[in-house]
């Protein structure tokens, strides 16, 4: 499948948008035509356009349920949540038996959840708001201070690739808003997939595990939202055809090695405002393919001793991809993020969000507290407060090889005392070009003799990485 092909079908879509366009304008009294309309908005991602529609059918009909369950879902893509739960309200008032207003009455309880495509469901009064972005900007420098106000500051604050990058992270949700965050800086987490032209190796991987030719069906995207895209970064962006082919082709992979079914437990949120790419009838996104990756990657190196894993800690773990993941998929293993800021406030906001308030402790300066919340913030100096042996799994997923010698050195000790179990890394093998002449690839990391690695491998699906488990003591009993 060609990157042509894959323009045609977006193109497609917008054309069958535009005819009901203008078949409406011709019939403004057909309400049929209207709600048609009204969904088309929806499918395209024009989700201002498709309140503007349901509105105008809901002023037409107040008494039609469907009116209000679509106006709720095109609210609530617009991340106005109050307005939504309202409007579902009045939709299970009208009828009590209308299924999708059923399902996203049944998530509003819940916290916003796996808000997707197909899956809704925002946060009751119990849970926490939707936050502002000055907030995110306050927490960003709250954190920062309480890291400086450490004896030994300069091993946890941002080292010098991320002292730049931070200021800038602050200045995009500023300008562009935490509502769309998945659109600016994880650009500089998982996403930057987005400038990159992996196909051709990813092509061959693929339809050489699967035996096939080609990808299943054409990906489809918005054209409109990709030059949104292109309006809030100042990067270079590859094609809209090209980067949905590479996610089909990475989802295609991911599934083919999902052997814990962490893609049938989890859905894209819409927090944030993902790149939404639809692929075999669901919303698919490189950061959800890649996350089961690593989590199916971690789960087949450790076998059956997998289920002694009680309590893991990331360090570096960026908006919590990886932690939504663990969450869902593993709902009785707890999660403790390790974090320099904008990366932690950003964190902790979106994973309340979408895992629900009770499911989270925010973070707060001095020693931690005990707490039974599934996931857990804290600044990376805070991980020294841990007691020895506290967890039986550390996941570090390309920072230690973006940050200073001495502070992956200092790391690496606090790993060797605070963990009874296992070591996943991901990182670049040699030191990466735009780090500081001062750190570190994965091959010079300071292992300990004692490490016994279980697997290690150049990531296949980005040949840039490696990726490895280590048992930190071979000698240990899990209980």
């Amino acid at each position: 499948m060609n990157s042509e092909k894959i323009l045609d079908v977006a193109r497609a879509d917008l054309d069958a948008l535009r005819v009901v366009e203008r078949q409406s304008r011709e019939s403004p009294g057909d309400v049929v035509l209207r709600e048609q309309l009204a969904h088309e908005y929806l499918k395209n991602g024009f989700y201002s356009e498709a309140r503007t529609e349901f509105t105008e059918l809901v002023l037409t009909d107040d008494s039609n349920a469907k009116f209000h369950v679509g106006r709720a879902f095109a609210l609530l893509m617009l991340h106005e949540y109050v307005g939504a739960q309202r409007v579902v309200q009045r939709a299970l008032s009208l009828d009590p038996s209308n299924v999708e207003a059923q399902q996203l009455a049944d998530k509003l309880k819940n916290g916003i959840g796996s808000l997707s495509l197909t899956t809704l469901r925002t946060f009751d009064d119990s849970s926490t708001f939707f936050p502002s972005d000055l907030q995110i900007y306050e927490q960003a420098n709250f954190i920062f201070h309480s890291i400086l106000e450490h004896p030994k500051h300069e091993l946890y604050a941002p080292a010098d690739f991320w002292r730049h990058h931070a200021k800038r992270h602050l200045c995009y949700i500023m300008q562009s808003g935490f509502a769309n965050f998945k659109k600016t800086v994880n650009y500089f987490y998982n996403q930057a997939g987005v400038s990159m032209g992996r196909n051709e190796d990813l092509r061959k991987a693929i339809f050489q595990k699967t035996g096939r030719s080609n990808l299943m069906e054409t990906p489809r995207f918005s054209i409109d939202e990709w030059d949104y895209l292109s309006l809030t970064i100042d990067f270079p962006i590859s094609s809209p055809a090209d980067y949905s082919e590479f996610v089909a082709l990475l989802w295609e992979w991911a599934c083919e090695e999902d052997k814990i079914g962490c893609l049938k437990k989890c859905e894209e949120p819409i927090v944030g405002n993902p790149i939404r790419i639809w692929y075999q009838g669901r919303l698919v996104t490189q950061d959800l393919a890649t996350s089961s990756l690593e989590l199916n990657f971690i789960h087949n190196a450790l076998g059956a001793k997998f289920g002694t894993v009680k309590r893991i800690c990331e360090i570096g773990s960026g908006y919590g991809r990886l932690a939504f993941m663990i969450a869902n998929t593993f709902p009785e293993v707890q999660t403790c993020l390790f974090d320099i800021p904008p990366a932690l406030a950003v964190a902790q906001n979106y994973l309340a969000l979408v895992l629900g308030a009770r499911s989270v402790k925010m973070f707060q300066p001095g020693p931690p507290e005990k707490s039974l919340r599934r996931v857990q913030c804290y600044s990376p100096d805070q991980l020294e407060d841990f007691p020895d042996g506290y967890f039986d799994l550390v996941i570090n997923i390309s920072s230690f090889d973006e940050m200073s010698k001495e502070q992956v050195h200092n790391y690496f000790e606090l790993i060797a005392r605070k963990c009874k179990g296992w070591l996943y890394i991901k990182a670049q093998p040699t030191k990466p070009a735009a780090s500081s002449s001062s750190s570190l690839g994965m091959d010079q990391f300071p292992y300990k003799e004692s490490w016994q690695p279980l697997t290690l491998r150049p990531v296949p699906y980005h040949r840039q990485f490696s990726e490895a488990v280590f048992e930190l003591r071979s000698d240990l009993v899990h209980e």
